[in-house]
């Protein structure tokens, strides 16, 4: 699968021509440049996609004025964080960090983030997010092309409502589930230890 490949499956949803190359001078290459970054980027901000996900120790920034001890730099193309230093930005119960301007704040003193990148090779793309992403694409593109604004409500209702939820099913059945240690996560057993 190629860039160039999910454009012209989101073109044949419209019926619309196919394109030769996103860099052509066309008026549906000119939308999908538009649009294609942006609807990427919000696909993979809607679930952990396992071929997207990287890990990585930040570097330390200045410290923040207060507050927090400590300042660690967001890892470049983060497009959503799932934990840092082991703690997961939604199950946690007053986690021991804050995401604010650019940066991860917290006490400790190094930084592992597990994050969603902007994973931009299409050829990593599983069947199911390919198809998802196109649909979603279509939609977007759709008034701009077609004029059919009820034909890209409908698109968007369809990639959103019935592929996207299948797609993220999929994609929790094929990745090993995170183990979480409920001890650990304790709050009364991480007081002991304070």
């Amino acid at each position: 699968m190629t860039k160039t490949a999910i454009c012209n499956l989101a073109l044949s949803k419209l019926g619309a021509t196919p394109i030769v190359s996103t860099g052509e001078n066309t008026v549906n290459a000119e939308h999908l440049r538009t649009h294609y970054d942006a609807v990427l980027a919000e696909i993979l901000r809607k679930a952990p996609w396992s071929f997207a996900i990287l890990r990585a120790v930040v570097p330390a920034l200045t410290a923040p004025a207060w507050g927090w001890s400590k300042a660690y730099q967001i890892p470049a193309g983060c497009i959503h964080i799932l934990e840092v230093n082991s703690y997961s930005t939604e199950d946690s119960v007053d986690p021991p960090f804050e995401i604010e301007g650019g940066m991860i704040l917290c006490d400790a003193d190094s930084c592992k983030v597990r994050y969603v990148s902007l994973q931009e090779d299409p050829a990593t793309y599983p069947g199911d997010f390919t198809e998802t992403f196109a649909t979603l694409l279509a939609a977007r593109i759709c008034p701009g092309i077609t004029g059919d604004v009820g034909k890209a409500s409908q698109l968007e209702g369809h990639a959103l409502t019935y592929l996207l939820p299948v797609a993220i099913q999929q994609g929790v059945n094929e990745s090993r589930p995170y183990r979480v240690d409920l001890v650990a996560q304790s709050d009364l057993v991480r007081a002991r230890y304070q």
